[in-house]
């Protein structure tokens, strides 16, 4: 047992005290008060008793968030929590607590410290935060073990393992993969013949181009060439010259469509070089979902061309679920654009929020049993973070995007096609990328 020997009035240990004061508990210590300040009478309080005037009720449910590092989103964590927060309904969120813990680029040494930190020395009750699939396999036995919520966030780089999705887990993603798949459909169907997928080395380090193709193949089994940038340490080494080369010969070889797949800065240098070069007037051209978000085009409205993508979610849309997320997270970040992150911080605050009478009770048997069939209307229609059979697919749209005098204009082309949880184009997925990196995906 943990003791707090209160006999002289500095004492170390009443830096313990002090944490406690800062974390809003000073009208529970106030009763040992007289006994802490009394030098002549010692006083030994036990943790458990510390713990045992705080009333059950009244403890703020802690809510641990691992919070990875982008230099492209350098708020992705802050945007992640207020997401959270803005499902919760304002009279219920003095009753949680949200505390981040950095894990880096999200690589399994800073996992494993930050979650053991959260789970064994703030003893938090919900686990959540945007992980790596592929960096998690090693702490599912531990997380199935502890007796509170986990509930983790992804962007969709890999898809879920099987182990995950029958386990007592739960896991919302942007499902950039399913976006991926849809898109390989659609592009066989439209453009048909011989496309060619272009992307650096470490955008092939995930599962997007494997889901790309098999969408394709189930279209029509027809080749698809690849092409992997090399990368250089070199100092001077600039992705949009590097192009160059690889730009040049698609203009000799001429593929029915290009699909290209890159993520932050390299994804502005290569529409930068790509309408330099004049393809955008030859050769369409595919991109994957992120490199058709706000974030990457809004340095690039200069740009007069046109492209395809496939979106996962829509900010325009006049949906009340839409609405009700917009106004509430605007007004709780000060007026920021919410973004994907915020999106899936948000959802999760939905499902907490749905829960929330079990959960506050800390009956987290009852929340687990909830959460698996519990669907939430979320802005981006409806959701469950148990992935089963029955599971709500995401709703696809494939677009076409128009940047031209200065806006970026989106038309709604086709309605993509997603794939169920359990569908044998999974394994056939991962078969194609059995290594990968351990760190999330724009975590760079």
């Amino acid at each position: 047992t943990f003791l707090l020997n209160f006999k002289y009035r500095k004492n170390p240990c009443l830096s313990i005290v002090n944490k406690a004061l800062r974390r809003q508990w000073f009208s529970y210590l106030f009763p040992f008060q007289k006994t802490i300040n009394n030098k002549l009478k010692p006083q030994v309080l036990t943790y458990k008793a510390f713990q045992s005037v705080l009333p059950m009720n009244k403890r703020q449910l802690k809510i641990g968030v691992l919070c990875p590092y982008s230099s492209f989103y350098p708020y992705l964590s802050q945007e992640f929590m207020e997401g959270i927060y803005s499902a919760i309904p304002e009279k219920l969120r003095p009753s949680f607590q949200i505390i981040p813990e950095f894990i880096h680029q999200g690589h399994p040494s800073a996992l494993k410290a930050a979650i053991q930190k959260l789970l064994h020395f703030e003893r938090v009750d919900v686990l959540t935060g945007i992980i790596n699939y592929r960096a998690l396999a090693e702490f599912i036995p531990q997380l199935e073990k502890y007796t509170g919520v986990v509930i983790l966030a992804d962007m969709g780089e890999y898809l879920p393992y099987q182990e995950h999705l029958n386990s007592s887990l739960f896991f919302n993603s942007f499902h950039y993969w399913q976006a991926e798949t849809a898109l390989g459909y659609w592009a066989q169907k439209n453009f048909g013949s011989k496309g060619s997928v272009l992307m650096p080395i470490y955008d092939g380090g995930y599962h997007l181009h494997s889901a790309f193709r098999q969408g394709l193949l189930s279209a029509e089994n027809v080749p698809l060439d690849y092409v992997v940038i090399r990368h250089s340490e070199e100092p001077t080494y600039n992705l949009e010259y590097a192009l160059t080369e690889y730009l040049q010969k698609y203009k000799s070889e001429r593929p029915s469509f290009i699909h290209a797949i890159f993520n932050g800065i390299e994804a502005q240098q290569f529409f930068a070089r790509y309408h330099k070069e004049g393809l955008h007037k030859e050769i369409p051209l595919i991109v994957n979902s992120h490199m058709a978000s706000h974030e990457v085009l809004k340095d690039l409205t200069h740009l007069d061309m046109t492209f395809y993508a496939a979106s996962l979610w829509d900010i325009n849309t006049d949906t009340p679920a839409n609405q009700q997320f917009k106004q509430a997270y605007t007004l709780l970040s000060g007026g920021e654009r919410p973004t994907s992150f915020s999106l899936l911080g948000h959802e999760i605050g939905l499902a907490l929020q749905s829960v929330s009478t079990a959960l506050l009770k800390r009956d987290f048997a009852t929340v687990k049993t909830q959460l698996k069939t519990e669907k939430i209307m979320s802005p981006r229609g409806e959701r469950s973070l148990h992935h089963a059979l029955g599971t709500p697919l995401p709703t696809i749209a494939v677009e076409k995007v128009v940047i031209q005098q200065g806006k970026v204009q989106k038309i709604a082309l086709d309605q993509g096609k997603a794939l169920p949880y359990h569908h044998h184009l999974y394994e056939e997925i991962r078969k194609e990328n059995v290594s990968g990196w351990l760190n999330n995906y724009l975590s760079v």
